[in-house]
């Protein structure tokens, strides 16, 4: 039995490391009520052209603008800005986090984490 753990474990680690960053846009910025505070959103469009699913191509999210866990946010989320992330895990009350790359002062690679507030549909995305 803790073979098999083991080995599912082992499987798993590669798929997580090896996560694709894929391409957005930031279409919009606004905010969202939650429990009577107003909590800055940018809404974004990952593209995914390599899904089997030609309707999950285009994700869109309303992501909040300040990063989760950090002392200060890196990324500024404006309209237009282009970006690289992927979508992380869900939690019990937000759906899940986009991971954002974004380059620090020494031009290392990092990422931060911003709040899913909302999953939004391609009608959710404003006219250009």
């Amino acid at each position: 039995m803790r073979f098999a753990i083991a080995l599912i474990v082992l499987a798993l680690v590669p798929c997580y490391a090896s996560k694709a960053w894929l391409d957005g846009k930031v279409v919009a910025v606004g905010h969202v009520s939650d429990s009577g505070r107003q909590i800055p959103t940018a809404t974004i469009v990952l593209y995914d052209p390599d899904n089997a699913n030609p309707l999950a191509r285009r994700q869109v999210w309303a992501i909040a603008t300040t990063a989760q866990l950090a002392r200060k946010t890196r990324v500024n989320l404006i309209v237009g800005m282009a970006l690289k992330a992927y979508v992380a895990g869900e939690t019990g009350h937000y759906y899940g986090y986009v991971v954002i790359r974004y380059t620090d002062d020494k031009g290392r690679a990092k990422g931060e984490s911003h709040a899913i507030m909302q999953a939004l549909g391609q009608e959710d995305i404003p006219a250009q």
